[in-house]
Order: C-alpha cells, then structure tokens, then sequence
C-alpha cells in the first residue's frame, strides 16, 4: 500500500525560517504532494466594545489579544513587529474556545490568526448580535465575502516591500490549509493515481454534502499545483525569512 500522510501547513512555514539557519529533520521540498483539502483566510477579530474600531487606530491605541499559541500567536506578532500595531498579547489559554470565553468576559479585546470558517462556524452568535467585528484579514488575497464587506488584508498597511514580503511569507500557510503528502520515492504512475483519485474524492457530491452539514469549506488544489506553491514558498530570499523569523521570536 501507499502511505498518505497530513500536514499543517504552518509545519512548513516553521521548517522554512528555520532551514534559513538551524537543522531540520526533513526538507519538504522533497516530499511528493497529493493536493490539498481547503484554503482558510485568517483574521482579527475583536470585540465591538474594543476602543479601537479601525487598524489604523491600533497605531495609537493599544488592544489586548488572547492566544493558545500557533497562527493565533505568530499573526499577532506580524501586525504587532513588522506593521508596529500596538497589540499586547496574552497567551496560555488551552485553546480558541477559551479565548473565545475570555473575549466574551471582557478579560481580552479579541483573537488574531484564527480561521474566517471556523469563527463563522463555531460562534454564529457573535455576528448575529453584533458582539464583534473584524478588524483586518491576515491574508494577502482575503476572502470573497470580507473583500465586499471592504474589510482591509494586513498587507495593504505595509509601508516597505519587506514589509510586505514578510507578510506575504507568514500567510502563504492560508493558501494551502490541509496539504496531504506522500514520500517521494512513491513511482511516478502511483503518485498521479492518488492525485487523481484525491480530487475525485474532494468533488464527490455526497463529501460535499457531508462537508456542508458540517459547515466546513473545501477548496480543493491539484498536486501539481501545491507542489508548485511549496517551491514558491521555499525560494523566498533568505533575508525575508531571517527577518520574519526575528519578528516572531519576541512577544
């Protein structure tokens, strides 16, 4: 049989700053890509009794951000060292649900690096009643839905290009949310059965179905496209990836 792993894309971000230095066990660029299961566009969401009510407030106003570590730790961090956003974070909760407990207890104003489907799925409420807002997309494409509400990406405040690729690099881990991989010796016939048979899987109306019950979203990217992306990721200059690495190590 073939073995099929998963793979949180945010790994390979962690393995591309540090192979821009440290060791690391494995170079992902030489794993072979099935495809990946779903894209997620990250946000900051933040309570409407915060006192900062655009991003541009939060070059003067300070806001407290909860985090239970990963994408809700290393975002706010982009916004607070490469944009200068006056974030405080405060970390140590279990998990988003708890985060999100603290948000509605007033113990934080809101939670960056959190997926836009997730928070929609998981707390309809707080749009419903108008408990929050949010504030800016940690994406550099955004999502549909945002982008018609005007709701403004992270990377329209950068006011260098290196702001901007740091940026760029720090959410590319959105465009490929759940990549699936193989090992690379798989032969070249197998590997473009499972490709195959992966997207077929994606696009069979009863996963749809079942994914729609669930309130999941599946954007489904070809191998040979997430591949693709993957080497893209891993040509960024040295330099962008020292700098982000730098950005994220200090809270």
């Amino acid at each position: 049989g073939t073995v099929i792993g998963a793979v949180h894309a945010g790994t390979l971000l962690d393995q591309l700053i540090s192979s821009k230095g440290d060791l690391v066990r494995h170079d992902a660029r030489k794993l072979a890509y099935i495809g990946s299961a779903n894209s997620e566009v990250f946000v900051c969401l933040i309570s409407s009794a915060s006192p900062v009510k655009t991003f541009d407030d939060l070059y003067t106003k300070e806001i407290t951000i909860g985090s239970s570590g990963g994408t809700t730790r290393d975002m706010p961090l982009g916004l607070k060292n490469v944009l200068g956003a006056k974030i405080k974070l405060v970390a140590g909760y279990s998990g988003t649900r708890e985060v999100g407990i603290a948000i509605e207890r007033g113990e934080v104003h809101g939670i960056c690096g959190m997926g836009w489907t997730s928070i929609r799925s998981q707390r309809p409420e707080w749009f419903e009643k108008n408990l929050v807002r949010v504030l800016v997309q940690e994406s550099s494409v955004g999502n549909p839905d945002l982008n018609a509400q005007n709701v403004p990406l992270a990377t329209s405040f950068a006011k260098t290009p290196e702001q901007k690729a740091m940026l760029d690099l720090l959410y590319a881990q959105g465009v490929f949310t759940r990549p699936f991989i193989m090992a690379n010796e798989v032969d070249k016939d197998r590997r473009e059965a499972v490709r195959e048979a992966f997207l077929k899987a994606l696009a069979d109306p009863m996963a749809e179905d079942e994914a729609i019950k669930q309130k999941l979203e599946v954007t489904a990217i070809s191998g040979v496209d997430l591949e693709a992306m993957v080497l893209k990721l891993y040509a960024a200059p040295p330099a962008v990836a020292q700098q982000l690495k730098r950005a994220l190590s200090t809270e």
